[in-house]
């Protein structure tokens, strides 16, 4: 069999030249990134971990051992709440399972009052449910797959969050780090090449929307302001039928700046305001990297702010808390133009993550100002 090239890694991916080009690694192979599950209030998490393990299990009930002779040296690899970073060979195929076992993890995560501070020694996180995994080069070759492993589930680090911190450092104690662990094993989950949830722990448990009483969606003004039509891009937006309070409104591109390619990926900045009275959440998405200035308005009460994408997203200019989404990474055509950036499986992921159905989706694969603000006034 020839192996696959499955990256924990970013490879040298280029920019689409193009409107709906797919969003990939153009002559590279299948990939697969590595991060850690969100959690509201953490900024960002770093760390490493020693690769010891990877076992693949057919639906067949056969088992393949992955050659550590591609794992990179010393087994060393970078886990992260981005995309990251080395690279193992996976051999084609279907699999309803796979073992990754990991010794040495160090994670530190960012949190507004200082550091969570996270050791494991050994961990061994097992994906065993949930719909198989399709491993095939020869569908992929003009549209290099990327599969996403996720470390644990949603807002698993929500206890030491609230946590005080000694000297600016939050530890676990014995009982929060036997249950950190055992979400990391247990509750991780791999999203497929289009963004959608595949592979899962016995542990993971599906999110269940809220039921709620439907309300009226409020009419709004051309959310993305300056989307360059000129240059061939479109605007394109959906508007649910009814919202839940909060209302879940969803924002996503592909770029704020056009002069990133090969490994130069420059920081963007997106202005953002948010001015429609009542509760709400935001989730903003966008594949390159972005700084997202957020102005709320005065009748606003938003709940919190959700962000997903390849490179580093930042939010800046408001204390709401933010989390992070991983899995889905980017969409900005609606409906999905099928060429990368699944807007669908980006909408899924945002509402898995906070329990919200989607109040609206306004997306273009360039902007850099957005605004929701009523119509009428």
């Amino acid at each position: 069999m020839t192996p696959v090239l499955l990256l924990m890694a970013l490879a040298c991916d280029t920019a689409p030249s193009r409107p709906g080009t797919f969003v990939g690694n153009p002559g590279g192979t299948d990939q697969l990134s590595v991060s850690s599950a969100g959690t509201t209030g953490v900024e960002r998490g770093d760390g490493t971990a020693r690769l010891e393990r990877v076992v693949l299990a057919g639906c067949d009930g056969s088992e393949v051992d992955v050659d550590p002779a591609t794992f990179p040296p010393d087994g060393l690899i970078q886990l992260s709440t981005e995309r990251a970073l080395t690279g193992i060979e996976l051999p084609p195929g279907t699999w309803c399972g796979m073992e990754v076992s990991l010794r040495d993890a160090v994670l530190d995560f960012q949190v507004p009052t200082g550091t969570i501070h996270l050791a494991v020694r050994t961990l061994e996180v097992l994906l065993s449910e949930g719909d198989a995994l399709n491993v095939d080069p020869q569908t992929t070759s003009d549209r290099k797959a990327e599969y996403g492993l996720v470390l644990s589930e949603p807002d698993w680090l929500a206890e030491l969050v609230a946590q005080q911190p000694v000297d600016g450092l939050i530890t676990p104690d014995e009982l929060q780090q036997e249950a950190l662990e055992g979400r990391m094993a247990l509750a991780s989950s791999l999203y497929d090449g289009e963004g959608r949830l595949s592979l899962h722990g016995p542990g993971y448990e599906p999110p269940e929307l809220a039921q709620c009483e439907t309300l009226p969606v409020p009419a709004v003004r051309q959310v993305i302001q300056d989307c360059p039509i000129r240059e061939g891009y479109e605007v394109n937006s959906w508007t649910a039928d009814g919202m839940c309070e909060p209302g879940l409104w969803i924002a996503g591109v592909y770029e704020a700046r056009s002069d990133h390619s090969g490994e130069v990926h420059p920081m963007g900045e997106v202005s953002v305001t948010f001015d429609i009275p009542g509760q709400h959440v935001l989730a903003l998405s966008s594949y390159e990297p972005v700084t997202w200035n957020v102005r709320v308005g005065p009748d606003t009460e938003l709940r919190a702010i959700l962000v997903a994408g390849y490179y580093e997203q930042i939010v800046r200019g408001t204390d709401v808390p933010v989390q992070r989404v991983s899995g889905p990474v980017c969409g900005y055509s609606y409906p999905y133009n099928g060429q990368g950036c699944n807007t669908d499986a980006l909408i899924e992921g945002f509402e898995n993550a906070i329990g919200l159905r989607a109040t609206r989706f306004d997306g273009c694969y360039r902007a850099t100002e957005m605004a929701w603000s009523p119509t009428g006034r």
